[in-house]
């Protein structure tokens, strides 16, 4: 017996070591507790469990399962001899089972006792409030649900609807029905031309209302302050445009050649050039939908205004046609003083339409 007491001395050690390095603290704690209780009867119960009397713990064992009905003071009483026999769970996972099993006994109740019992119970209590609370918001939901198209329609959000609510109900509990409604008709601007369209809403409601309502004010002042800008630009455009164009009809009026005014009768049919022009009958673009210079419209303006007028198309006529003999008979000169008779002198001083008849006669009679 004294071989099995030394062989077994290791093993128990051991199973100290492990059970220590497992839990700790609260198995040091448990084993104080054991040894300050321990009665002269149970060391001597300890001393011949022991020395090997396994035959005598089994049939106990057997004994207490095979028994249904046990008195208390029994199995505490065996429970104290045997150790913490509780068996794992059934829903357990086997190898949760044999880890549980192979544990010293101590470990097990521990385990199943302080960890898993409390952690199930309140897992149990929290599902029940859980359920309880599901009572509470299905028919929370079920009014929501009847109400979404309408809610969709409208563009309203279901949370702020119900939460809206919730507070005009916690209104009305707190001021009375009688109060309750004079202040939800306030709200809505019903009493005495009152419109308070905020007064309804909840304190976050109120905050986002003005919140908004500045956004709004902003937008609205940069708005009025780009259109003023863009009309500033728009009639600096203008006043641009029309100094450009007087400065070019100045120049048009004060152009000369040779000396003398290009276009002598400008003030005279100005009136007519502006009819002209904002009648739509002087090309303001070429063939190419380019813009015409103001000079080239000014320039048809002047034109078709002058031969609109009698006086200054007959004056026109009278020019055009000195002009034109005075040309050819530039041309005759240079003619005659290529050919024989190049001596015929021609009078400067005479009329242009005279020279040249007589230019031709001379002419005629040297050939001949």
């Amino acid at each position: 017996m004294k071989l099995k007491d030394q062989d077994t001395a290791p093993e128990k050690q051991a199973d100290d070591v492990n059970l220590e390095d497992a839990l700790g603290a609260e198995f040091d704690r448990m084993e104080a507790s054991g040894e300050a209780d321990d009665s002269g009867v149970e060391h001597e119960e300890v001393e011949i469990l022991e020395e090997g009397d396994e035959e005598v713990v089994e049939a106990a064992a057997e004994g207490s399962e095979e028994d249904e009905v046990v008195d208390d003071s029994a199995t505490e009483t065996d429970e104290e001899e045997l150790g913490y026999n509780q068996a794992a769970p059934e829903r357990w996972p086997d190898d949760i089972k044999e880890a549980y099993n192979a544990l010293p006994p101590e470990a097990r109740e521990v385990m199943l006792e302080r960890v898993f019992k409390p952690m199930q119970r309140s897992f149990t209590e929290k599902t029940q409030a859980m359920a309880q609370m599901r009572k509470q918001l299905d028919p929370m939901m079920d009014i929501m649900n009847r109400h979404s198209k309408n809610f969709e329609h409208a563009g309203v959000d279901p949370i702020q609807a119900l939460n809206r609510q919730m507070e005009w109900s916690a209104h009305f509990a707190r001021v009375g029905n009688e109060q309750g409604a004079k202040d939800l008709a306030t709200a809505y601007g019903q009493v005495a031309g009152q419109e308070d369209t905020n007064a309804y809403l909840t304190p976050i409601e109120k905050r986002q209302q003005a919140q908004i309502d500045r956004m709004e004010q902003q937008l609205n002042t940069n708005a009025q302050n780009e259109q003023t800008r863009v009309q500033q630009a728009d009639q600096s455009a203008v006043n641009a445009r029309t100094q450009d164009v007087r400065n070019n009809i100045q120049q048009f009026a004060s152009e000369t050649r040779n000396g003398k005014p290009t276009h002598p009768h400008v003030e005279q049919v100005s009136a007519q050039m502006a009819g002209l022009i904002n009648g739509g009958l002087v090309d303001r673009t070429d063939e190419y939908g380019q813009p015409v210079p103001y000079q080239d419209q000014l320039g048809q303006a002047y034109k078709m205004a002058c031969s609109m007028s009698p006086s200054l198309r007959s004056a026109q006529d009278i020019v055009t046609r000195q002009e034109q003999v005075r040309r050819a008979s530039a041309a005759n000169r240079e003619v005659v003083s290529k050919t024989p008779g190049s001596d015929v002198k021609i009078d400067d001083t005479a009329p242009l339409a005279d020279s040249i008849s007589d230019l031709y006669d001379k002419l005629d009679r040297s050939v001949a």
